[in-house]
């Protein structure tokens, strides 16, 4: 059993180490975690893997125990994320190896413009370069200005902003609100938007077990696994919930709950629901 074990960690280890240098991974958006993505848009421009590529045999040409220790450098960079389980290949974890990356394609340019120059091609060749390269970084701008707003947003936590706001407006007004975590780590975002104070935090909690770290309930906020904390219980046909509490329910539950009223609903930018604020009708 040890011996499989050790094949099929190896094997996995290896699968995650070579997804680094996929051409998916470094010149399109199939990196991880999903909400870093820029659509269509990879870690490097096309226009840059000729001079990688150029870069590697110059060096290794020209000084060989620089460009050894480059290379070096970009093969030894992925293997602590390739340890990894979850989000491969992390688009986080790879950003140790751009420093070597951008001294090997620079040098792969220089070395590609001097080598024209003695056949006088240098200027066309600088200026074919520089204005692919322009094109390349307004057409980064674009898609994370224009399109990343509106891409997929679900895996950005939106919403929760709007959300803070609403719910600390309406919260005098009641005994507490139960927020469900469907959005994932929202005692951070409370906190912090709420500009509640760190040291009346520490002490509210001091000696307690907190559990999940990103969901832990103070003052009047408490946070629900459920997806939808108010709703009719399917056992036994009651409401989950009670008068006095405003809830926070996920926008992947039902909209019309008997005996409810729909206070107000949090969209993302791109004009889908999130959160639906609800309470028990009086």
């Amino acid at each position: 059993m040890f011996h499989n074990k050790v094949i099929d960690y190896s094997s996995l280890f290896l699968e995650n180490y070579f997804k680094h240098y996929s051409f998916d991974f470094l010149f399109t958006d199939k990196g991880f975690p999903d909400r870093y993505r820029v659509p269509s848009n990879g870690l490097l421009n096309l226009i840059e893997l000729p001079f990688i590529l150029l870069g590697v045999w110059f060096l290794l040409r020209n000084y060989r125990r620089i460009g050894l220790f480059l290379v070096g450098w970009v093969l030894i960079a992925p293997i602590g994320s390739s340890l990894t389980f979850d989000d491969v290949p992390n688009l986080q974890r790879s950003m140790l190896v751009f420093p070597s990356i951008s001294i090997i394609s620079a040098y792969g340019f220089i070395n590609s413009y001097l080598f024209l120059k003695r056949y006088k091609y240098s200027l066309i060749f600088t200026t074919v370069i520089v204005l692919t390269f322009i094109y390349s970084i307004l057409f980064y701008l674009h898609q994370y200005y224009v399109h990343q707003l509106v891409h997929r947003p679900w895996y950005r936590q939106e919403g929760y902003v709007e959300l803070i706001q609403k719910v600390n407006n309406l919260l005098p007004d009641y005994k507490k609100t139960v927020i469900t975590n469907r959005e994932s780590a929202p005692t951070i975002f409370f906190l912090f938007y709420s500009k509640y104070d760190p040291l009346k935090f520490q002490k509210e909690k001091e000696g307690k077990f907190l559990g999940e770290s990103d969901s832990v309930s103070f003052y009047k906020y408490e946070f629900s696994d459920e997806e939808c904390p108010l709703r009719i219980d399917d056992k036994t046909k009651n409401l989950t919930g009670e008068d006095g509490i405003l809830y926070i329910n996920s926008s992947h539950c039902n909209k019309d709950i008997p005996k409810t009223n729909l206070i107000d609903t949090i969209k993302r930018n791109d004009g889908s629901e999130v959160f639906r604020i609800l309470e028990v009708k009086r």
